[in-house]
C-alpha cells in the first residue's frame, strides 16, 4: 500500500482558513509556553490545574455579579 502524502503546515493552515478563518486568527494568539508547561504535567496535575482555574473563574464571575 503506498504511503499517503503528508500535508505541510501551510497547506493545513490554508485548508482550515477556507473552512474557519477565525480559527486561524485565534491560533496566532495561543501562548505556546502554556502548552509546553501543560505537556510537562501528569494527567492528574493537568486536572488539578484545570480545576483550580475553573474555581478561580467561578469566583471572579460571582464577584462581578455581586457588584
Amino acid at each position: 500500500m503506498p504511503a499517503l502524502p503528508v500535508p505541510t503546515a501551510a497547506e493545513v493552515e490554508r485548508t482550515i482558513a477556507e473552512q474557519d478563518p477565525e480559527l486561524v486568527e485565534a491560533s496566532y494568539e495561543i501562548d505556546r509556553t502554556l502548552l509546553r508547561w501543560s505537556l510537562g504535567l501528569t494527567p492528574l496535575e493537568r486536572l488539578r490545574a484545570c480545576t483550580q482555574a475553573t474555581n478561580t473563574l467561578e469566583r471572579l464571575r460571582r464577584a462581578s455579579l455581586d457588584r
